[in-house]
């Protein structure tokens, strides 16, 4: 009886063998792109893009069959009174399972923004296909003028916006970042602002429309109040101490012309201190950086001119963070999160004060600003080309 009960516990194994569990991939509507709106009459609408398997591979028109080429995705929307019931809706539509888990980007609709989009976060963060590292960004409009809008060079909307994000020259947040400034006493979030661009001026005839990633959405809590430019968002993004690359132009006073600086390195400290009872912020920034253009008449390669371009390249980041501060203030909206630096800095004092924080405090709060600012190289010439050497300002301090 011993020896024969090895064999037959390998005879049950063979029985559990298997993918009981298993979902063919011709089963399923693969969902790469989430948009979600608020109708005029209240009502929610889920627009989503779906995969096509057989128009998504390998370079347009290559291989395959007459009939097959075309958009490599299909966009479709319904309306509900949740988002799930709109899911519902839309699933009924589809001959296949939808799939969540490859959805890489999360676009909000302006409506919804502006009413509140804790709706889609709890959808969002409670569903278990989806995931808290998916971009998330406002759509200035309807979702609806984003959604079906082909774009070049990458196959599919969602990998259009996910390397724009990833690029790091726009506000980044994810659904993770999103819930925890909404569920923060001292932060509120900053989303990048995407939009429906027209073929550029001069464009050939027939180009189509494209998608464009632009400047930022300032919300308190879960509401958005306002949209900020690029230079704002650029100033949020160094107060927040996530700045990384960048380009910055200046202008030097009385020299006509343009010079901008590539930033290459870029690190911010953030350090809170009690002073007369109150704290105070210091945000002390350093960056280094290398010319990328120059239109105006100065000799780079001079020293003293140089420092005159490093001057105003501090100037101007300050200047940069300063208005971001303001705008912030104004709007009653901590996008850079400065309440949690209290919070992590001067936790007593912070419990005295975090009541009244989003009502007067962060209005109030006095924030110290410091910038250093390096030029280290001039590319391969220190001065602009097709100036006289005679005519360029030297010696100039």
């Amino acid at each position: 009886m011993r020896r024969s009960l090895p064999a037959l516990l390998c005879l049950l194994l063979l029985t559990t063998a298997g993918c009981w569990s298993r979902v063919e991939i011709n089963d399923l509507a693969i969902v790469s792109l989430i948009g979600i709106d608020r109708t005029p009459a209240g009502e929610i609408e889920l627009w989503i893009n779906v995969v096509v398997p057989a128009r998504a591979g390998g370079s347009p028109g290559a291989g395959m069959p007459a009939g097959q080429q075309g958009t490599p995705f299909i966009s479709l929307n319904a309306r509900g009174k949740t988002i799930l019931h709109a899911a519902t809706r839309l699933q009924r539509e589809l001959p296949r399972r939808l799939f969540w888990a490859h959805a890489r980007v999360i676009l909000l609709g302006e409506r919804l923004a502006r009413e509140g989009s804790l709706p889609a976060v709890d959808f969002l963060t409670r569903h278990r296909e989806l995931r808290l590292t998916n971009y998330v960004l406002v759509v200035r409009g309807s979702v609806e003028d984003v959604m079906g809008v082909p774009v070049d060079l990458e196959r599919l909307p969602s990998e259009y916006l996910r390397e724009i994000e990833r690029s790091q020259i726009v506000p980044v947040s994810t659904m993770r970042d999103l819930v925890q400034a909404m569920a923060s006493a001292g932060a509120d979030p900053m989303l990048a602002v995407a939009n429906r661009a027209g073929p550029p001026e001069g464009a050939p005839p027939g180009q189509r429309p494209g998608v464009r990633v632009s400047g930022a959405a300032l919300f308190r809590k879960d509401k958005l109040v306002e949209y900020v430019g690029e230079e704002v968002a650029q100033g949020l993004l160094w107060l927040r101490g996530e700045m990384r690359v960048g380009v910055v132009t200046v202008t030097v006073p009385g020299v006509p012309g343009n010079i901008s600086v590539e930033l290459l390195f870029s690190h911010v400290q953030r350090t809170v201190r009690l002073e007369n009872g109150r704290p105070v912020i210091y945000v002390q920034v350093r960056t280094e950086g290398d010319v990328a253009e120059e239109q105006a008449p100065l000799d780079l390669g001079d020293t003293a001119q140089l420092r005159i371009v490093e001057r105003q390249l501090r100037m101007e980041i300050r200047e940069r963070m300063e208005r971001a501060l303001e705008t912030m203030q104004a709007l009653n909206a901590d996008g850079a999160g400065l309440g949690e630096e209290i919070h992590r800095h001067l936790p007593a004092v912070w419990k005295r004060m975090e009541k009244r924080w989003q009502s007067e405090g962060f209005r109030k709060v006095k924030v110290v600003i410091s910038v250093e600012a390096h030029i280290r190289r001039t590319g391969l010439s220190s001065q602009p080309q097709g100036i006289p050497e005679n005519d360029l300002m030297k010696g100039r301090e």
